[in-house]
């Protein structure tokens, strides 16, 4: 039973981070992936995926940050967010996957602090996507296989819709 649970907060993640890219605003981007990050987080810890787990609770912290404006908009807050990445890792390592989605939480981390919302919708495509969608057909989480392959065409939609500068940026 609790892998159902932990099956559905996954797919509850999934809505989120899925609908975060529709929106043309990068605040309201930022607030569902960390509410998303939040669900998944507690996806991961059940299935046993800890450095994903850990990840995605510094992903609550980070659309907050991301959020907040230009007051957490400076390099410590961003420096801050990437030790807490790094941090998880060296408590969680579990082989090379723990490493890449490391990696990769810390280059988005970077594209984030860049607001650019071309950016944020390339890197997650062409890097973020990819790279967490091998990760969570390890981790066996549903949410998560159906969060980066719905993730990868709403993104290319989202181009459709806004073009690849539509983007406004967060105030």
């Amino acid at each position: 039973m609790i892998d159902v649970i932990g099956q559905i907060l996954g797919l509850g993640g999934a809505a989120l981070a899925i609908l975060s890219f529709q929106m043309k605003n990068n605040k309201h981007l930022y607030i569902a992936q960390g509410f998303s990050g939040l669900l998944f987080a507690a996806n991961y810890l059940i299935l046993g995926a800890y450095t994903a787990a850990l990840m995605n609770l510094i992903n609550l912290f980070r659309g907050f940050f991301m959020a907040g404006g230009e007051r957490f908009r400076g390099k410590l807050f961003m420096i801050i967010v990437e030790v807490m990445y790094f941090s998880a890792l060296l408590f969680t390592f579990d082989g090379v996957l723990s490493v890449l989605i490391t990696l990769v939480q810390m280059f988005a981390t970077v594209i984030f602090w860049m607001n650019n919302g071309k950016l944020i919708r390339l890197s997650q495509l062409c890097i973020s996507s990819p790279i967490w969608l091998v990760n969570n057909i390890a981790a066996g989480t549903i949410g998560g296989i159906v969060t980066e392959v719905v993730n990868i065409i709403s993104i290319l939609i989202s181009f459709i819709r806004y073009g690849f500068d539509g983007f406004e940026k967060a105030k």
